[in-house]
């Protein structure tokens, strides 16, 4: 809990005229029989309009063992819904600082603009505990209550506020905004399709940030709401999350898979980024898969571009053909193996004769409008100080084409992968 929150219950109550000849029982007894009904009230909040700010005055002094605040409307304002909703809610938000379910509005008096705009008001801040008071109708005047008869109703707006917050999680699902969609339902685990939904949520909120450990370790065995089914991932994705999530064995072979996977994944995540607007991440993507692809083809012939051994005839001859021209040359490790970043991997598959490694250099520098993968570094999240912009969205859109060619040369199952990894919601 925030620490400027409160733990008791806080109770709006709408203040009207009542009968200016029978105020106590039309006015002061009604209201204060819904402040003593059940309720722990750690604060109490008056909402009159100006001309009944004298009565919530007066009601104020009657209740005096509690917090109480009075927020008049502003002149003139109690027949405006619009106004009427613009200040309770925004009295709602300043004084209530608990949880929605600690707080309770009871909409009896005042005008019926009054007690719609509070009803707003309290559907907004996602409050479903409301209350009136009803009873028997005065014979001689049917719009009034007889005195004595009062009685306070309680209403459970629940469902209505489930039901929104059910669809706000379910668009925000579609966009991708996976993480948030989950959290809005973390308030509603009585009810076990919303537990559903926000398993479902979660599960993908972890693939995308690539914790595949956590997306298959989440059930989603619960049932989901009905216009969520659409959402449920195939029994193909869920294999392919089980297959990322699977600690990963110590051969080449296993290495290579494991790898081409994890670039067909990478290239769907970076599908969304572009589709979310987030150029930075998807050119950083890009350039990951680029690299991944000749690191499992170097997998398939033995090789690991982190430790590669120093006394390869191939890797030797480049060295020394590198010493020449003056080129950057591979890293070297602790136990004299050498390590080689992407260009390097190609250029290692070129003279290994590797039928893609004439792509993979090509793929690298050419250019998409005002970049190109090989300058990767001028990334504002690398060594770079100008980020990429909404006008490379078109460009962007053209390299992972050109990268969704790459991963159907390298693999057979390319296909059969991106169908896998990509998510039924947020476009990707």
């Amino acid at each position: 809990m925030n620490p400027t929150e409160s733990s008791g219950q806080v109770l709006f109550v709408t203040v009207g005229s009542g009968n200016p000849q029978a105020l106590e029982e039309t006015l002061y007894t009604p209201i204060s029989k819904s402040i003593d009904s059940p309720g722990d009230w750690e604060r109490v909040v008056f909402l009159p309009s100006q001309a009944t700010s004298n009565h919530a005055h007066e009601l104020k002094k009657r209740h005096w063992m509690y917090d109480v605040h009075i927020r008049p409307l502003p002149p003139a304002a109690e027949n405006d819904a619009d106004r009427c909703y613009d200040h309770f809610q925004h009295v709602i938000a300043e004084l209530g600082r608990v949880r929605p379910e600690k707080m309770v509005v009871d909409i009896t008096r005042g005008t019926k603009a009054m007690s719609a705009a509070l009803l707003l008001a309290a559907f907004r801040h996602r409050i479903s505990a409301i209350r009136y008071v009803e009873g028997e109708r005065d014979p001689a005047n049917p719009a009034v209550i007889r005195p004595g008869s009062e009685r306070v109703r309680d209403v459970r707006a629940h469902h209505a506020v489930y039901d929104r917050t059910l669809d706000e999680a379910r668009l925000l699902l579609l966009r991708g905004d996976c993480a948030a969609a989950a959290h809005l339902l973390r308030d509603f685990d009585a009810h076990p399709q919303a537990v559903g939904a926000r398993r479902l949520a979660e599960f993908y909120a972890a693939w995308d940030r690539f914790d595949y450990r956590a997306a298959h370790e989440i059930g989603l065995d619960q049932q989901v709401p009905a216009d969520w089914a659409t959402a449920l991932p195939s029994e193909a994705t869920r294999h392919w999350v089980h297959q990322l999530a699977a600690p990963l064995r110590d051969d080449y072979r296993a290495k290579a898979e494991r790898v081409r996977r994890l670039a067909v994944d990478v290239f769907r995540n970076g599908e969304r980024r572009i589709r979310q607007r987030q150029f930075e991440d998807a050119v950083v993507r890009a350039y990951r898969v680029l690299e991944m692809v000749g690191q499992a083809r170097l997998f398939d012939r033995g090789l690991d571009s982190a430790a590669l051994p120093s006394d390869h005839p191939v890797i030797c001859k480049l060295r020394t053909d590198l010493r020449k021209k003056g080129s950057a040359d591979f890293g070297e490790n602790r136990d004299g193996t050498l390590n080689a970043g992407r260009e390097l991997v190609a250029r290692t598959l070129e003279r290994l004769d590797d039928g893609l490694a004439g792509r993979l250099l090509e793929l690298a520098k050419k250019e998409y409008n005002d970049f190109c993968l090989a300058d990767r570094n001028r990334s504002i999240l690398i060594h770079g100080f100008v980020a990429v912009g909404p006008s490379e969205d078109v460009p962007l859109r053209r390299l992972y084409d050109d990268l969704a060619t790459l991963l159907r040369a390298d693999c057979v199952q390319a296909d059969a992968w991106l169908t896998a990894a990509r998510f039924p919601v947020g476009g990707a």
